[in-house]
């Protein structure tokens, strides 16, 4: 792989590192994100891994838990050369690039193709998740005889018959098993180039709804064919040397997460006929003008060191494309929008790793990244009241309603730091912004709960005389449960003495909402009074591991 600035490039085809590309050139615009899969697909099925994601679209899998959901795949796509399917481990392929645009967030692969029968032809792909307009995929084909007259036909799917692959650690699944999530609702014809497809989650009743339409070339016809669950659109070019032809493809996409179930179609309805009427090269700058705007605030220049400048500019376009700025009801899934791995649920990274970033290139996106947790409250509530506790313990791992999605006691029991490294975050949020409205309307409450939380979850021992944090793990996964670990203490102490001053905030500068949240909260000033007894005493051994 070449180290350039702006760019990753794979510059032979390397089909034993396909997963690995597919996961490097995954695509997004936080609404969506697309691996990057092979248009025509991969022969080996255990060596690709498709994936279309939509963040906050989650369905069961195992009884209460839940996973990200692989949506309706729309970039599959078929193409014959005279009777030679295109397969690039067959026959002779040169002039080979795959290449990954960061600064205009476009994925293009560019090849000549000699089949088995000899007839060279020239391929050009190049894809789009629209940074302006998030509801709305592009996708172009442009195919270009060299030696032959052969008729060449392209057929492409919006095709809702998907599934997540059943994962597992150890040992792994060495076979496909698949979860399938969606029931297909409606596929119907749309105008002379169109479809519609509406599918819903299977438990969660999630609804998406999509329309396609294909632009061909000098507007040949477009053949349709409606499945169950799946829209299949040919076209057949008369091949011309020298002469390209191909398509331009566009999705819109719509879930009942951005409405009312009953507006989804003409919502998206609406956008793909705009699409359709300005045409590809007018979206594509629509596009590549939203991300110039990103890039004018967030870009980091490394002088004399390329694979660093093309390092830290890949971990940017990443943060950039994987986050749902608008949304306060979706947070970062651990593999961003690029897997199903971790059950696309979010973990600590955000707050601890990932917020500082948006917070100092995007404000409104780590409010909202916040806003996320303080949506997440009633669940964290009744986290810790299954544990018999009171407050509210955030999961270690979270989906869409904020249950905890572990399944696993040594990690969701013990793993507790999370709690306090969320007050953490809402304190950098609150300094650096000086958002008063926040603090008093969302960050107080969080803080007051989570601190209930640390009341009931320290152990006073009596031999020490001093307060314990019993049976966790802590930010190192590979290490033990312990008893007092560091990293956890001190988190948990500065977590009571953020609820601390933001009460005595309140006490001095917002009676009325100090109040409101006594009433809202059975809030009393003894439980003040012990958080202030609680911190005092972690301050002396918080940071201390004690063995027993």
């Amino acid at each position: 792989m070449e180290f350039l600035p702006w760019k990753i490039v794979e510059k032979d085809y390397e089909p034993e590192k396909n997963i690995y590309y597919e996961t490097n050139f995954t695509l997004a615009n936080g609404y969506m994100g697309l691996r990057g899969c092979l248009e025509e697909g991969f022969n080996k099925e255990m060596e690709t891994y498709p994936g279309n994601y939509i963040a906050g679209v989650f369905d069961n899998f195992e009884g209460d838990y839940v996973e990200i959901v692989n949506c309706p795949d729309f970039i599959s796509t078929n193409i014959w050369i005279g009777n030679s399917k295109l397969d690039m481990t067959q026959g002779r392929l040169w002039d080979y690039s795959r290449t990954l645009d960061m600064k205009a967030g476009t994925l293009t692969r560019e090849f000549t193709w000699e089949d088995p029968e000899g007839n060279i032809t020239h391929f050009y792909f190049q894809r789009f998740l629209s940074m302006d307009n998030v509801h709305l995929n592009c996708l172009r084909i442009r195919l270009t005889p060299v030696n032959h007259q052969l008729p060449m036909k392209l057929e492409t799917v919006l095709d809702g018959d998907v599934f997540n692959r059943k994962q597992r650690d150890y040992p792994p699944i060495k076979k496909i098993i698949p979860n399938y999530h969606f029931n297909t609702v409606k596929v119907e014809g749309f105008g002379k180039n169109g479809a519609y497809l509406e599918s819903c989650t299977k438990t969660t009743g999630i609804t998406l709804a999509q329309y396609v339409w294909l632009s061909p070339i000098n507007n040949m016809k477009v053949d349709l064919e409606l499945k169950e669950s799946k829209v299949i659109q040919t076209v057949i070019f008369e091949g011309e040397i020298e002469k390209e032809v191909g398509v331009d493809k566009y999705v819109a996409t719509y879930t009942s997460r951005d409405a009312k179930t009953t507006e989804l179609k003409a919502l998206a309805g609406e956008e793909i006929v705009k699409a359709a009427n300005n045409q590809y090269d007018i979206l594509y700058n629509s596009h590549k003008l939203a991300w110039e705007k990103h890039w004018e605030i967030a870009d980091i220049e490394i002088e004399g060191d390329t694979s660093s400048q093309q390092g830290i500019r890949f971990n940017i376009f990443n943060l950039i494309q994987a986050n749902a700025s608008w949304d306060a009801y979706v947070n970062l899934p651990a593999k961003l929008l690029s897997h199903t791995r971790y059950k696309g649920n979010a973990f600590w990274d955000t707050e601890m790793f990932m917020f500082p970033f948006y917070l100092f290139t995007n404000p409104q996106a780590a409010r909202n990244l916040l806003m996320y947790r303080y949506n997440m409250l009633p669940a964290a509530r009744e986290n810790a009241k299954r544990r018999g506790l009171r407050g509210a313990m955030y999961p270690w791992m979270s989906a869409h309603d904020g249950s905890e999605q572990c399944d696993s006691w040594e990690y969701g029991d013990c793993e507790i730091h999370i709690t306090a490294d969320i007050a953490y975050a809402l304190d950098q949020y609150v300094q650096t912004t000086k958002d008063i409205d926040f603090l008093e309307n969302y960050a107080t409450e969080i803080y007051i709960e989570t601190a209930r939380f640390w009341v009931e979850r320290v152990a006073f021992n009596e031999r020490l005389g001093k307060y314990t944090i019993l049976a966790v793990k802590g930010p190192d996964e590979y290490c033990s449960i312990a008893n007092n670990n560091m990293f956890t203490n001190y988190l948990a102490e500065r977590n009571l003495e953020l609820a601390i001053e933001a009460v005595e905030y309140l006490e001095q500068n917002s009676r009325e909402k100090l109040i409101e949240l006594k009433n809202k909260l059975n809030l009393e000033i003894t439980e003040v009074e012990q958080w202030k007894k609680l911190a005092i005493i972690y301050i002396k051994i918080g940071i201390k591991a004690v063995s027993f």
